[in-house]
């Protein structure tokens, strides 16, 4: 909690700002991810995953409908008498320019943001028991997609693993196991595609 409310993850979602985040701090040199596998998508095959533009009043709705209101006395949201506030697991000062812009959405918001920085043993660490609340990662994959490790529900709960969110969907699982007998690879793209779509409307991560 309270990240385990899939509105509250949308929510942090559309607080991120990436488009200013691109535009100040990396030239405008990159594009906006909507999907895990953005090169498995064509002017054939489109990708209509949801795009989470930055929106303040779009995740007020979403926050207001988990059940979250600002104390009017603090401005900080609150639920069942708790405030909102969680810790942001970095390893590296270099992301702090981004958390600060991210950390001005959020409190604006009524939420509060602090964050841990620990080297990359002790990040690594916490990453492997699942010690964390948000946090940076970063994957690739090669040509012949194999998300198994990182989205089967068998590596949920797997220690060290790279299912870090602890994913789990019965229709996933499917398709994961389709793919292991499957040798065509437009197939095999396509069934990822499908994979794609579930866990980009589950809103794990907030891409970047």
């Amino acid at each position: 909690p309270p990240f385990d409310d899939i509105r509250v993850r949308k929510a942090m979602a559309h607080l991120l700002d990436r488009e200013r985040m691109n535009r100040t701090l990396m030239y405008s040199q990159y594009f906006l991810h909507r999907s895990y596998y953005e090169d498995l998508y064509s002017p054939a095959e489109p990708c209509t995953n949801p795009s989470f533009t930055f929106s303040p009043e779009r995740a007020e709705t979403l926050l207001k409908e988990a059940g979250w209101a600002a104390n009017p006395e603090t401005g900080v949201l609150e639920k069942d008498g708790k405030p909102f506030a969680f810790t942001f697991l970095s390893r590296d000062p270099s992301s702090d320019k981004f958390l600060q812009i991210y950390n001005e959405a959020l409190q604006n918001a009524g939420i509060q943001l602090s964050i841990e920085r620990k080297d990359w043993a002790a990040w690594a660490k916490s990453m492997d028991t699942f010690d964390f609340e948000m946090t940076w990662a970063a994957w690739g994959a090669g040509l012949f997609k194999n998300p198994e490790s990182m989205w089967h529900s068998a590596e949920a709960n797997r220690p060290s693993g790279n299912n870090i969110t602890g994913f789990e969907h019965e229709i996933v699982d499917a398709l994961i196991e389709k793919q292991k007998t499957e040798f065509d690879v437009s197939r095999r793209h396509a069934d990822c595609r499908k994979i794609d779509a579930i866990i980009a409307q589950s809103c794990h991560y907030a891409l970047l």
